[in-house]
């Protein structure tokens, strides 16, 4: 039985290696008599001239399934795209290094598309925020793993102030502010000390990095919360969401940060384990 008619590529099409493993993805899904569309830039890069291809928004809507094919940031990159468009299951196939989210490997990827395609997998919803600046309202951009206000190059000390559901919660001295989902905690907000969450959760981290005051510690919020970062100090501050946006702020901006109205909806093969990816991306002891 075949689950998804229509399936959309995207590849990390700056990637040399990746033409081999896209045609025979190609190939496979064709055998099946599964349509496939293309990601343009990726279709023009890898020369393939007799498949279907569009914009990024165009064929992710019209799909039944997206392929990922590159690492955990080519996901990233498309993850609003696809959430936004509230449809298509995303699954990854990873040619990139760490795999969090692309848990699928090239070697084994025939097989698992396979059973993926006959219907032996297990769907996995994900939280994902909208970010937007209150001087450009006409703008919203989302984010799986998470948003970060930073300092710039002067290399002086941030103030900012944070309001939770329209509560003062602090006024914060600091490098920056991670505001992440439990699927980027255990990304940046990781290595800024702050906790790891489930990925089931319906939560938000809020995670200071280097705050002038220690006793400025990460915390948890519901998922259902807003967030408004007010930067009162940060002539040259930025925002950074996920990997694909960066944007230049500074003194007065008014950051807004909510839930998505789409989750993500991520495939994994079935027996998926989140507690061990942890232990293998982490490179946790075990005694199994």
């Amino acid at each position: 039985m075949v689950v998804f008619k229509k399936v959309a590529l995207i590849g990390k099409y700056k990637s040399v290696d990746i033409a081999k493993s896209m045609q025979a993805v190609v190939d496979f899904l064709r055998e099946r008599k599964i349509d496939v569309v293309m990601e343009d830039q990726t279709c023009a890069q890898l020369n393939l001239s007799d498949i279907e291809s569009g914009p990024l928004g165009g064929i992710v809507k019209d799909s039944d399934l997206v392929i990922v094919l590159g690492g955990d940031g080519t996901m990233l990159g498309v993850a609003g795209v696809v959430a936004e468009a509230n449809r298509a299951p995303l699954l990854g196939i990873n040619q990139g290094r760490l795999g969090f989210l692309t848990d699928i490997s090239v070697e084994t990827m025939l097989d698992s598309l396979n059973a993926v395609i006959s219907g032996e997998f297990e769907i996995d919803e994900r939280l994902m925020l909208k970010v937007g600046l209150e001087e450009r309202a006409h703008r919203t951009i989302y984010a799986l793993n998470d948003i970060s206000v930073s300092k710039g190059q002067s290399g002086s000390l941030m103030e900012m102030e944070v309001t939770i559901d329209s509560k003062l919660a602090y006024r914060l001295r600091a490098d920056g502010l991670i505001v992440a989902t439990p699927t980027g905690s255990t990304a940046y907000a990781l290595s800024a000390g702050g906790p790891i969450l489930d990925p089931s959760l319906s939560a938000i981290s809020l995670v200071p990095v280097s705050p002038h005051t220690l006793s400025n510690r990460p915390i948890v919020i519901p998922g259902e919360s807003s967030v408004e970062i007010t930067l009162t100090e940060g002539i040259d501050a930025r925002m950074h969401v996920d990997s694909h946006t960066h944007l230049d702020i500074g003194t007065g901006a008014r950051i807004l940060i909510s839930r998505a109205e789409n989750p993500l909806r991520l495939i994994h093969p079935q027996g998926h384990d989140h507690f061990r990816t942890l232990r293998e991306k982490l490179r946790w002891a075990s005694l199994l």
